[in-house]
């Protein structure tokens, strides 16, 4: 579902961004397709999905990609 992408480049999305309820995104994001496919693979089978691990590993980062990509893509359509 997700095409592997070595870097997103940082910046903020078009001005509707506000109204998505998204942060921008300020940073870089560095390839992790594997965790967007499985955040994806449990989205469709659950309605709520909780990411744990330490401090520092990027958990919000990684929501936040993943909410942009579920927008962009519904966006699309």
């Amino acid at each position: 579902m997700f095409t592997p992408a070595v870097e997103v480049e940082a910046g903020c999305p078009p001005a509707h961004s506000y109204a998505v309820g998204l942060p921008c995104e300020i940073t870089a994001f560095v390839s992790r397709t594997r965790e967007l496919e499985a955040l994806s693979l449990l989205f469709t089978r659950h309605r709520l999905v909780t990411v744990v691990g330490p401090y520092g590993v990027g958990k919000t980062r990684l929501a936040v990609r993943y909410g942009w990509l579920e927008h962009e893509r519904h966006v699309r359509v």
